[in-house]
């Protein structure tokens, strides 16, 4: 595992076609989500768009260009990437996936590597913010779903 790759797991109380179903919904991540916020016309393999991170849940974002990468409801998966000066300066892979526990608990495995120059110097990113931060998008979705089952 690289420097700074981040790995959180969280088990959310729901089935896992409600988690998925918020979690692909990338249009009302803003209603639960004050850490990340995706703009995409879909949730789709191949669709880029623009990440807004907001290091701080504060309403002061900082814009990323990103392109889905596996986008599949048999697995549960939704990644995507973005990178700079085609990967050599910084290359990030994120990847959120969900497993059934039961039918009524889903675990929600949430990561990212990173990979190029600006990481492997410990620059570009807010790294030890972003760790926290995927955490705290767990913590978001989980908070958000089991509301919804209820």
């Amino acid at each position: 595992m690289g420097r700074h790759n981040i790995h959180h797991e969280t088990q959310i109380n729901a089935p896992i076609a409600k988690v998925w179903a918020a979690m692909i919904d990338i249009d009302q991540w803003d209603k639960w989500n004050k850490w990340t916020t995706l703009e995409a016309k879909e949730a789709k393999t191949g669709v880029s768009g623009t990440l807004h991170a907001g290091y701080e849940g504060d309403g002061k974002w900082e814009d990323f260009p990103f392109t889905f990468g596996e986008v599949d409801e048999a697995t549960h998966t939704m990644a995507w990437f973005g990178k700079v000066a085609g990967g050599c300066l910084f290359h990030g892979q994120h990847q959120m996936r969900l497993e059934a526990v039961s039918p009524t608990v889903t675990l929600l495995v949430h990561q990212e590597e990173f990979s190029g120059l600006l990481p492997a110097l410990n620059a570009g990113l807010p790294y030890a913010k972003l760790r926290r931060n995927y955490l705290l998008i767990n913590e978001a979705l989980k908070a958000h779903v089991e509301v919804i089952e209820k």
